[in-house]
């Protein structure tokens, strides 16, 4: 609900509320908290305009003059691919630096950089990378710190509190920790059955996601593509000796992230693994079941197509 109240497109919500014919709208009333404001807007919603606010690419809602918002934004080692921007090393080689106080800072940098570029308003960052660099083939593993669940713990936290600020009622922009969880496989990574145990997931995969929702208070989780056989799902153990999607996975988006770890923000879907669900893990048999499997199990938004208006209906 925080985050609905984030601006929008280069219009902020003070903007918005100068509108004669939604002035008076309670979510224009700046001395209400942030979730009774947000709660309103949510109340005043038609079902055809809740429908369109599942995919990150959000339709506008032109009744109450709010306009559409893409929650997609990257910030993996600074905010050029949004155009000229400092780009600082890869996480690989900034991880090798031991350093915190540079981590902070470099999020720091960039989140200042990001609202410069967007006006001056806060936005969306699909970032950190906290996944464990665990074999030189995954291909990606310079996005992450490294292979140590005590450095990439510290990393994301750090940069997670340089990114978001530390203002105790605003957020300078919101950082999303990815990709939840046990994911470092380039090959058949939109469909593969991860096989990991309680002390694998403990040890190793979760720890950094748990620093960087306790430590760094991240406002955001992507779950991943793969599936794991750890957890459970609403639809039972999955095709793949067990193996739970993550975007279905319930114990670890609701259950430890949401119940143990007191996350308190948005779970996306990494873009597409919605559909894996379905093609790829054949967790699901149909559109009904994969959007009760997700949703039920603790996501809030997609990057795709299946939670698209015309089957939100």
């Amino acid at each position: 609900l925080g985050a609905a109240m984030l601006p929008v497109r280069g219009q902020d919500v003070a903007a918005i509320c100068k509108e004669v014919d939604v002035a008076q709208a309670p979510w224009c009333n700046a001395s209400l908290p942030f979730r009774d404001r947000a709660r309103a807007i949510v109340r005043n919603l038609t079902d055809e305009e809740k429908s369109g606010l599942f995919n990150s690419g959000a339709a506008p809602i032109p009744r109450i003059r709010w306009p559409g918002y893409n929650w997609w934004m990257e910030a993996l080692h600074g905010v050029a691919r949004q155009g000229l921007a400092t780009s600082w090393p890869q996480v690989i080689g900034v991880g090798a630096t031991f350093d915190g106080e540079l981590w902070w800072q470099l999020g720091n940098m960039t989140s200042t950089e990001g609202r410069g570029k967007a006006g001056g308003v806060g936005h969306t960052y699909w970032a950190p990378v906290v996944n464990i660099f665990r074999d030189p083939r995954w291909g990606r593993g310079q996005e992450s710190p490294g292979e140590d669940p005590v450095l990439t713990s510290k990393f994301g936290a750090m940069f997670i509190s340089g990114l978001q600020g530390d203002h105790p009622n605003y957020l300078k922009v919101s950082a999303c920790l990815k990709h939840f969880s046990a994911y470092s496989q380039e090959t058949d990574r939109e469909g593969m059955g991860a096989v990991v145990t309680a002390q694998d997931m403990n040890d190793t995969y979760l720890p950094a996601f748990m620093a960087g929702i306790q430590q760094g208070r991240a406002s955001g989780i992507m779950c991943s593509y793969n599936a794991e056989t750890y957890g459970y799902g609403l639809l039972g153990n999955g095709t793949q000796g067990g193996a739970i999607p993550s975007c279905t996975n319930r114990y670890t988006m609701t259950d430890l992230a949401r119940d143990s770890w007191g996350f308190r923000g948005y779970i996306v879907s990494d873009c597409y693994a919605v559909n894996r669900v379905w093609d790829r893990h054949h967790y699901a048999n149909n559109l009904t079941e994969v959007l009760n499997a997700t949703l039920g199990a603790g996501m809030d938004l997609e990057c795709g197509s299946i939670l698209a208006a015309s089957n939100m209906l």
